[in-house]
């Protein structure tokens, strides 16, 4: 085995079926929260969270966080669902201090060393939306433009 130190994995698996979502449902909110994948995440070959979410959800929270990070400053990134109580902290955040930043769950799996070089969480969550997008429009035969004022979004 090697262990490669510093290293983070997003993978996800859709669960719903390609003829779950259409252009016709772009309005439909219920069918956009309908839509679920299994959602990966491997910190330094460590299975640190998996589980089944509403994948164009979290897809809407990276997209949003994208567009406020700038090359000078890196925002935090929360995912909330408006389909589950934050009352104990968000499903995932990536919170970022000095030249590092922490991945962080409130269903994390493990106990695991979580923090890694900031730049390195930045490209890895960029690829991931980006990603989800070609995905998502992939497999469902849309396009994610014609969705994404009417996906739910919760900031905390």
């Amino acid at each position: 085995m090697v262990v490669i130190p510093d290293s983070i994995l997003f993978s996800y698996t859709f669960i719903s079926r390609p003829n779950e979502l259409s252009k016709q449902s772009a309005r439909d909110v219920s069918a956009i929260l309908s839509i679920e994948a299994w959602f990966v995440i491997q910190i330094n070959q460590i299975a640190y969270l998996n589980i089944s979410v509403p994948i164009l959800e979290l897809y809407k929270a990276l997209y949003r966080w994208k567009e406020q990070v700038k090359p000078t400053n890196v925002p935090e990134f929360h995912y909330y669902s408006v389909e589950h109580d934050d009352k104990d902290g968000a499903i995932l955040s990536m919170l970022p201090f000095s030249s590092r930043g922490r991945i962080t769950s409130i269903w994390g799996e493990v106990d695991v060393y979580n923090v890694l070089p900031l730049n390195d969480l930045v490209v890895a969550l960029f690829r991931l939306e980006n990603d989800l997008k070609s995905d998502i429009e992939t497999y469902f035969g849309i396009k994610l433009d014609h969705f994404i004022q009417n996906i739910p979004y919760r900031m905390n």
